[in-house]
């Protein structure tokens, strides 16, 4: 399945937005400088109070009916400004913080970032970076 938009309308789109977003495919969204691209990603990630209608369905479900923690577990989105994005001082605190906040057993974090650094082969980056370094690709390890 993949994320479905069916007819988005709001004011910032000059006509509605019908797509579809295949699973496990690669899609790349251009567009100007103030052409909507952000305000459509904070629609699918219903972090934003844009007013629009139509639906958001990821694999059938309607985004909105999600419960915050569905809704995390399956959209992410890296914010322009990567200063909004963080909250804790290094990557290891960042990683804590958010798998507390989506339920994840607290038993089971330090072995769940063991994993995901181990999968990256990332170990030295993640020992290394502090959060005012490379935000983007912080985040990037923070969504696995």
């Amino acid at each position: 399945m993949g994320l479905e938009l069916r007819e988005i309308q709001s004011p910032i789109f000059s006509e509605p937005l019908d797509f579809t977003f295949h699973a496990q495919a690669f899609t790349l969204l251009v567009g100007s400088s103030g052409s909507g691209k952000s305000s459509l990603f904070q629609i699918i990630a219903q972090v934003s109070s844009l007013p629009y209608s139509g639906q958001v369905l990821i694999n059938g479900s309607e985004v909105g009916q999600l419960s915050i923690i569905e809704r995390v577990q399956t959209v992410g989105i890296l914010f322009q400004n990567p200063n909004h994005q963080f909250t804790m001082e290094n990557l290891f605190e960042e990683l804590i913080f958010t798998l507390e906040n989506i339920g994840h057993p607290v038993q089971e974090i330090d072995s769940k970032i063991a994993e995901v650094v181990q999968q990256c082969r990332c170990k030295a980056i993640f020992i290394t970076y502090q959060v005012g370094k490379s935000k983007r690709l912080l985040w990037l390890f923070s969504l696995l």
